[in-house]
């Protein structure tokens, strides 16, 4: 057989073509049972198997369908390449996982540092007051955001803290939230705590 005439079998080793090679290969069988077999129409099935035919996959005798050797050789060539096909992408969704667990956990646990940052930006007392309580309770806990009590910020006076929550807000440096059941959850945003990474790397 020609080089043309196997890359044309190779590439139609797929599909219903695989479905019929797995099902011959177990074991040989009319067209009227494939089409039971595989809810599809006898006329759909033999069309499929008269192309299988032409290209030297199976064969019929006394209306039975067989395998032949180069469809055997194929299907288990196809079958390889399936589950190496398969191998790669469990390998790359693990690697996947990896880098995903990896970049929360440095997210998460790594310390990180206001005073770098501040060397090109600037805070009001009171705005660095509330992103320094932020930062420290990241530093001890891991977590990015808390429930303040009233003590925490109590020293300030309401309308100045409520203008620096606005403005951090709007600077992209906090989130704040009302919880129903907990109170207001205040929080660094992750962009905020990578870009103070990324002033303590350079």
């Amino acid at each position: 057989m020609s080089q043309v005439q196997r890359s044309v079998t190779w590439s139609k080793i797929r599909g219903f073509t695989l479905d019929l090679l797995e099902m011959l290969e177990a074991a040989p069988s009319t067209t009227t049972s494939l089409a039971l077999e595989t809810g599809e129409s006898t006329r759909y099935v033999y069309r499929y198997l008269k192309n299988m035919s032409d290209y030297g996959l199976v064969r019929v005798e006394d209306y039975v369908w067989y395998v032949t050797d180069m469809g055997s050789s194929l299907l288990s060539l196809t079958q390889v390449e399936r589950r190496k096909k398969e191998g790669r992408k469990k390998v790359e969704r693990k690697k996947k996982e990896r880098s995903i667990r990896f970049r929360a956990s440095s997210l998460v646990h790594g310390q990180i540092r206001l005073d770098t940052w501040l060397r090109e930006h600037s805070l009001s007392e009171c705005e660095k007051e509330v992103v320094d309580m932020l930062v420290a309770h990241f530093n001890q806990t891991g977590t990015p955001f808390l429930y303040p009590s009233q003590n925490q910020l109590s020293n300030q006076d309401p309308k100045t803290l409520q203008a620096a929550l606005q403005r951090l807000r709007q600077e992209g440096i906090i989130y704040l939230i009302r919880d129903p059941a907990l109170g207001w959850k205040l929080g660094l945003k992750k962009a905020f705590i990578e870009k103070l990474r990324y002033s303590q790397e350079c």
